[in-house]
């Protein structure tokens, strides 16, 4: 294993961000870093997972994740980013917060609008549920993350694994 819980990991050049939402009402982003550091995730991992209070970060934005279509493109070029739908949070504080990560990892790897995806766009999963009227909504992560540019400004609170955006 090497320091993020993996097997292995591949590099890459991220071109595209793909949306998730975690699907658990009780889990808030650190319960998450913690459920993906103890290893019993098996090969599943991310990027980020963004609650009310930040996000944490689980591991390189220039290292591949397993999130998002079995070793596809969209593991292979994709940083991904899960909301969580934790029912003791805020959504909309999540959703911005969500909207702001996506918007600075946009300026920095230069990853045009277009490419800002739901998970839905790889797999046809209703993911991210909380964001799709219907399960041909491919495209609802880009509105948000237009909303995030405006947003995106100065990120305080860095720590090894956590950071407010």
């Amino acid at each position: 294993k090497n320091t993020y819980a993996r097997k292995r990991a591949s590099s890459m050049r991220p071109r595209f961000i793909t949306i998730h939402s975690t699907a658990n009402p009780k889990g808030d982003a650190n319960a998450h870093s913690r459920y993906l550091n103890s290893g019993k995730s098996r090969s599943l991992n991310w990027h980020f997972t963004v609650d009310q209070f930040g996000a944490y970060q689980h591991i390189p934005t220039t290292e591949t994740g397993h999130h998002a279509d079995h070793s596809g493109p969209g593991d292979q070029y994709s940083v991904a980013i899960e909301m969580c739908e934790c029912t003791a949070h805020n959504p909309v504080v999540i959703y911005n917060k969500t909207a702001k990560l996506a918007a600075l990892l946009m300026m920095r790897y230069n990853v045009p609008l277009r490419n800002v995806v739901p998970h839905n766009y790889w797999s046809g999963k209703n993911c991210p549920a909380s964001r799709q009227e219907d399960n041909t909504a491919a495209y609802a992560a880009r509105p948000f993350a237009a909303s995030g540019i405006k947003k995106a400004g100065n990120v305080s609170g860095k720590n090894r694994n956590h950071f407010f955006p």
